[in-house]
């Protein structure tokens, strides 16, 4: 009954043509389909997912199931997104029962709830692991944490391209902060 739940279709769709044509005819194919045929390249008219056929790929590949492969992205992004949440809020805060809370609370808040059709939407966990590693890379000065937060913005960017344009001025705010 869910007011978007074609658009779980279309991505899972989108995910195994992604899936199908990475391993197909190599990388000039990522973003060919038989979406609005015969209009070449029409996976460019969507959401890239590309951080999420990363996800994605293991299990359809093993199972050749797109439909469970979907729903392992969407409970593992739900599930990295408590996760992330937690290590960042406890690492700023020390206190494991608010990164807890923190963690629950941003997972499964309702705006995700609302939009779970919309797996690009729901897939939230690299924005507090982005936080994570800026946190980490100007406190400590690690490269590896550089290198952490390149790659978490990375997925972020081949996830949702709204969300990574959106957080781009709080990772600008918080980095001059930190420094």
């Amino acid at each position: 009954a869910a007011k978007y739940h074609w658009d779980a279709y279309t991505n899972t769709m989108l995910l195994t043509a992604r899936v199908n044509g990475a391993l197909g005819a190599g990388l000039d194919d990522l973003y060919d389909n038989y979406f609005f045929a015969p209009i070449d390249d029409t996976l460019a008219f969507n959401e890239n997912h590309f951080g999420l056929a990363l996800m994605f790929a293991p299990v359809y590949l093993a199972t050749g199931n797109p439909l469970l492969a979907y729903n392992f992205v969407l409970l593992s992004s739900l599930a990295l997104s408590g996760y992330f949440t937690f290590l960042l809020v406890r690492r700023l805060t020390g206190s494991a029962a608010a990164a807890f809370v923190s963690g629950v609370s941003f997972a499964f808040c309702p705006y995700a709830m609302f939009e779970i059709g919309r797996i690009q939407l729901v897939a939230t966990q690299w924005i507090p692991l982005c936080f994570l590693f800026l946190h980490r890379a100007i406190e400590g000065k690690r490269f590896g944490d550089a290198l952490g937060f390149a790659a978490a913005y990375a997925l972020q960017v081949g996830t949702c391209l709204y969300y990574a344009m959106f957080i781009q001025p709080l990772i600008v705010l918080v980095g001059l902060w930190l420094i």
